[in-house]
């Protein structure tokens, strides 16, 4: 314990560059390329721009791509963010059901307040495709949602589960 004569108290203010520093560090494009946001799911190998990654160049695509990632992801498969995901694999039979239905909406609620509370959910729909060989379900959601802050409105990404018994 220190006895306060020599502690130091710093403003977070103080601490590293300023921002016009950081940006005047970034190198521009050659005309008519733009800035990647990040990765695009599922993996695939890039060409021309994208170097060895395909990559998103826009951002409501980035968004898209990063919540559908996180409705289709369950609960334990992120490392350190156990709760991460809508945990929907466990009502992937149930799913079409008014009660699994339920709790789903209120899973994906609930992870999207918590991880992505930018986003604000519109609608959301289940849907099951028939015929599935009988241990086997392909149910998914199919999710409206509005992001205001970028101005993207009536946004849809659909979540596919497959499930053996």
């Amino acid at each position: 314990m220190s006895d306060g004569q020599n502690t130091k108290k710093y403003d977070f203010d103080s601490i590293g560059e300023p921002v016009e520093v950081v940006l005047s560090a970034v190198k521009p494009l050659a005309e008519g390329f733009e800035h990647p946001f990040g990765i695009k799911t599922p993996l695939e190998i890039g060409h021309g721009e994208d170097s060895f990654l395909q990559m998103h160049y826009s951002i409501a695509k980035q968004v898209s791509d990063n919540f559908r990632n996180m409705i289709a992801t369950n609960h334990g498969e992120r490392k350190c963010l156990t709760d991460f995901g809508a945990n929907l694999l466990p009502l992937a039979f149930d799913l079409t059901t008014e009660n699994a239905d339920k709790v789903a909406a209120r899973r994906i609620k609930k992870t999207t307040e918590k991880y992505m509370p930018f986003i604000h959910l519109v609608a959301f729909e289940p849907f099951r495709e028939e015929p599935m060989p009988q241990y086997l379900a392909k149910s998914g959601v199919r999710i409206t949602y509005s992001v205001p802050t970028l101005g993207l409105e009536n946004q849809i990404i659909e979540v596919v589960i497959y499930s053996g018994a």
